[in-house]
């Protein structure tokens, strides 16, 4: 399994609503080349999603700036 963790940040509430509508988007769709979900998990700091495992695309493909910024996803 992979563990996709976003910061939730003060100030940061439109992003973190995105975040959770992404999440539950994720979690009803089902097609060949989309990641499945398996489930996710909420805190005061941080949400948790859990997918299949997966392979990262390696280093020619370059993540969007969004997800190293804070309140940005990033992978365990």
């Amino acid at each position: 399994m992979s563990i996709f963790m976003y910061n939730v940040k003060p100030g940061a509430k439109e992003q973190t609503q995105v975040a959770k509508a992404a999440f539950k988007l994720l979690k009803i769709l089902r097609y060949p080349n989309i990641l499945a979900y398996m489930g996710w998990r909420e805190t005061d700091k941080w949400l948790h999603i859990v997918t299949v495992a997966m392979t990262p695309l390696g280093a020619e493909a370059v993540a969007p700036r969004s997800w190293s910024s804070p309140g940005g996803c990033t992978r365990l």
